[in-house]
């Protein structure tokens, strides 16, 4: 336990080899579940009452460096995690009964990221999608386990429809009724699958007419106000652009853009709608760079210090957060969002960087301010005062080339490392 606050809870995560390859998970109590992997190695923790982390059970996984897909906590407590193979060449479910293989695509095919849901029974249900790629077809699949424990496929498209450029994700969302429906993003479009009586029906919720976009990583689904909202990333790869798009099906398809420039991580109901999570990220020296993002639907941005793991909204309406970072993963919960946003700018002088900004919202305590170069390094350059207007500043004498500067400030009230980073390199002459 690193800190207790009224409203926070900070805690870190003692995983070997500093791994940030992690999923996060809410039980229906409330309580915390991290799934990480190292060296093929699946780890799933527990947090205890008395805050410590400790393993509750590890696997050996068809591969090493895999993705981890998709994370749930069953009604019993038990854990299932789906990981995959990076090139598409396995997909797997980890359960209580073991590691069970869901999918290993023929040659020439190869499968798309997949989604994890429960359905009404509590019982894991995994949606994936494989692309023919001589062909362009593709193939989506539902897969249920049985009442027995065993794992069913079944076909929700066929004769290799629709053709596409790319490998579908897809993901599973429960609805109301206990039916389950499929959200399958391809190249230049994404479709809700329905079941209906013997087959499945689609409704198209985006279509890229001029095909300058593909969808990047996972997608999201969730119901919620009678329908269902839908996220992922669509990339244009022409314009450095790629959209955070979050799609509500209801009456028609609603679309919002949430952010320019980011990777969707995880989409969460909040109790004043959907919440999403995401990535931005600066090209530093051949290595990336990230800012954290919590998004909502009225256009608030929280920034985050480090990479967006994972984000869940628990039962009580407390926001859970894992981070990774360089001090390795880092896991909070508090009641609320903070309401604080940190603004950085910077400036050469004479081989020296000046550094200002604010904390709105702030009126006091400090600002930590980082400077960060390529492949993960990161050195605290000044420790700055905030004033009673928010105002602070700082500077590093000691700057060298590319490097970008980031301020940290940690929210009294949250506990959350709220934090600012400058999104241009600086050249230093």
């Amino acid at each position: 336990m690193r800190l207790a606050l009224p409203l926070a809870v900070i805690a870190a995560l003692a995983v070997p080899g500093a791994s940030t390859n992690a999923v996060l998970a809410v039980a229906a109590d409330g309580t915390p579940r991290v799934a990480s992997e190292s060296g093929g190695r699946l780890t799933i923790r527990a947090r205890n009452a008395t805050g410590a982390w400790s393993p509750v059970r590890t696997a050996s996984l068809p591969g090493t460096g895999v993705l981890l897909e998709g994370i749930v906590v069953e009604p019993s407590g038990a854990v299932d995690v789906l990981t995959g193979d990076p090139h598409g060449r396995w997909l797997a479910l980890a359960d209580s009964a073991g590691v069970h293989v869901l999918a290993r695509p023929a040659r020439g095919a190869s499968l798309g990221v997949a989604g994890l849901a429960l359905d009404a029974g509590g019982r894991p249900v995994v949606a994936y999608a494989t692309l023919v790629a001589a062909k362009r077809h593709t193939f989506l699949r539902l897969v249920r386990r049985t009442v027995a424990g065993r794992y069913a496929s079944a076909a929700i498209t066929k004769l290799g429809f629709p053709t596409a450029d790319g490998v579908p994700s897809a993901d599973p969302v429960l609805m109301p009724d206990g039916s389950i429906r499929v959200v399958e993003t391809f190249p230049s479009a994404a479709i809700e699958w329905s079941p209906i009586p013997h087959d499945w029906q689609g409704q198209f919720l985006f279509i890229d007419g001029l095909h300058l976009g593909a969808p990047a990583g996972a997608v999201h689904a969730v119901a919620a106000a009678g329908g269902v909202y839908s996220a992922w990333t669509e990339l244009y790869p022409s314009y450095g652009v790629s959209d955070v798009l979050l799609v509500l099906h209801l009456d028609g398809e609603h679309q919002s853009v949430l952010h320019r420039h980011a990777f969707l991580v995880a989409l969460a109901l909040g109790p004043q709608g959907p919440e999403l999570a995401a990535n931005d990220y600066v090209e530093l020296g051949g290595s990336l760079d990230y800012a954290g993002l919590v998004l909502d639907t009225t256009g608030n941005a929280l920034e985050l210090d480090g990479r967006v793991a994972g984000y869940a909204v628990d039962p009580a309406g407390g926001r859970q957060l894992l981070l990774a970072g360089a001090e390795g993963l880092q896991w909070f919960r508090a009641a609320a969002l903070p309401s604080l946003q940190v603004s950085l700018a910077a400036s050469v002088s004479a081989g020296a960087v000046a550094l200002s900004g604010r904390v709105a919202g702030a009126a006091g305590g400090s600002v930590a301010l980082y400077r960060e170069q390529s492949g993960g390094v990161r050195t605290l350059v000044a420790t700055a005062p905030v004033d009673a207007d928010g105002a602070f500043a700082g500077a590093d004498a000691a700057a060298s080339t590319p490097t970008v500067y980031r301020a940290v400030y940690v929210d009294p009230a949250s506990g959350f490392p709220v934090a600012s980073l400058v999104r241009t390199p600086l050249e230093i002459h």
